[in-house]
């Protein structure tokens, strides 16, 4: 065999090997470039996902904040309502007491008789 005559068949061989290199080359290349791509946006997205349930973490703590000014609130109200209330009672038994013991006493029962008496003589 001489060189001419598998010249063509080498030539076609290198051909092919220099195509098929060039060829896995290429694809490594896309795949790495697509392999970051994906790692880019995977980060963005947890970045974005991070973001969004630090948010969420904010308006639950300001949902409880106010829910319990709120609670706060009414128990203040209510306490207050008590207060009075309580202070309204105070003032109608001691009103009750002093007219209780007013009547008691035989000097203001007898000028409270007079009064009557003359205001029904005046009618």
């Amino acid at each position: 065999m001489n060189l001419q005559s598998i010249m063509p068949y080498l030539v076609s061989v290198f051909t092919a090997l220099l195509s098929a290199f060039v060829s896995i080359y290429v694809c490594r290349k896309q795949a790495k470039a697509d392999i970051e791509k994906l790692q880019e946006q995977h980060k963005a997205d947890l970045e974005k996902l991070e973001k969004k349930h630090d948010l969420d973490i904010e308006k639950e703590k300001e949902m409880a904040k106010l829910e319990k000014d709120k609670i706060e609130l009414e128990h203040k109200l209510e306490i207050e309502k008590m207060q009075a209330e309580s202070g309204n009672a105070f003032a109608t038994d001691i009103t009750s007491q002093l007219f209780g013991m007013a009547f008691q006493n035989d000097k203001i029962q007898k000028k409270l008789d007079e009064a009557i008496s003359k205001g029904l003589e005046e009618n």
